[in-house]
């Protein structure tokens, strides 16, 4: 006996239409992620842009599957939402905890200057960190501190970075910015030495130029912007190129590299300079882990980074103190000197 297959109706072609149409767009986006990001000015407007608006026709897509009852429209459907939540909006799972070996809380925060150090509400924000070590972006604005904000920690700075260690602070070798300054970058490369529980460790602090002009040209004068999003962009390579160099020869191991690198872990720059580290949020973080914010998106730009000598056991995003970026406190796990 021959079935006869019910034919769909012009509703279920287009929801079918609708549904492989969606999941084409997000394979886009995945592949400009994966390999343009700060290559390719897709790319880049792609990796810096509000990635939210990516899931936005999701509930559509969704209702309009169920209306149509095609169920086996269902699977291209749950995975592009799987790539667009996990992927291209970088939700991270935490499945990679370490609690084994010396626990040591670190923080990263771009104060952006709104206060001085030793303001009674940064010294609250301080205390409540719970913090070993705090490395501050952007410390100063208009005078620069004199000394520690808390009996507990001791300080060091270099220029705008500031470090507050409840471990002794053994050095600080900041390189030289002129150089950078003359091609429009921030140069803020600095090294700190820090005599832990179990000897030293170094920790490279990093405030690395933002992207932010670029796609500015780009947004003003469209195509036309292009020229100046390329060259901003070889200068934020080069950047991290000096950083690298730096750590290299003024840091050993146990390492650790934090602070504000102002992009995300998606960009070519990123996977060519940094990638060789762990990054705390990826391996232990659970959620998205937006350290920037505007009106319209947010973005995960200031990261911890470290070697093999360190595990990581937990991260998360701390209280607004004001800035425009949220603090980051990763607790990690130092391994026993071999």
């Amino acid at each position: 006996m021959q079935v006869n297959k019910k034919k769909p109706t012009l509703f279920g072609r287009l929801v079918a239409l609708l549904v492989y149409g969606y999941a084409a767009g997000v394979l886009f986006v995945w592949a400009a992620l994966l390999f343009a990001v700060d290559r390719h000015w897709i790319g880049t407007l792609i990796g810096y842009g509000p990635r939210w608006i990516w899931a936005g026709p999701l509930p559509i897509v969704v209702l309009a599957v169920l209306l149509s009852r095609r169920w086996r429209l269902l699977l291209p459907t749950i995975a592009a939402a799987f790539v667009v939540i996990a992927v291209v909006m970088d939700f991270s799972f935490g499945l990679h905890r370490q609690d084994e070996g010396q626990p040591v809380r670190i923080v990263t925060q771009n104060l952006g200057g709104i206060m001085p150090i030793d303001d009674p509400r940064f010294v609250t924000w301080l205390q409540g960190t719970r913090a070993d070590v705090v490395v501050i972006t952007e410390c100063w604005r208009n005078d620069q501190p004199k000394g520690t904000p808390d009996p507990a920690f001791h300080f060091a700075m270099d220029y705008t970075m500031c470090l507050l260690s409840k471990y002794p602070i053994v050095k600080v070798e900041g390189r030289p910015r002129k150089d950078v300054w003359e091609r429009g970058g921030s140069g803020e490369i600095g090294v700190f030495e820090v005599q832990g529980p179990q000897g030293s460790f170094w920790i490279l602090s990093l405030q690395l130029e933002t992207v932010r002009e670029g796609l500015e040209a780009i947004l003003v004068n469209k195509l036309g912007g292009i020229p100046e999003l390329e060259a901003k962009n070889e200068v934020r390579r080069w950047e991290s190129q000096l950083a690298t160099e730096w750590a290299k020869d003024h840091a050993k191991s146990p390492f650790l590299a934090v602070g504000d690198f102002n992009m995300p872990i998606e960009s070519g720059f990123y996977k060519e300079y940094w990638s060789r580290y762990d990054d705390a949020w990826s391996r232990c973080g659970r959620g998205f882990g937006w350290t920037k914010r505007t009106r319209k998106t947010g973005a995960r730009i200031d990261h911890v980074l470290f070697d093999d000598a360190w595990g990581c056991a937990g991260a998360e995003i701390l209280p607004d103190i004001g800035s425009d970026h949220l603090g980051l406190a990763v607790d990690l796990r130092l391994s026993p000197p071999k």
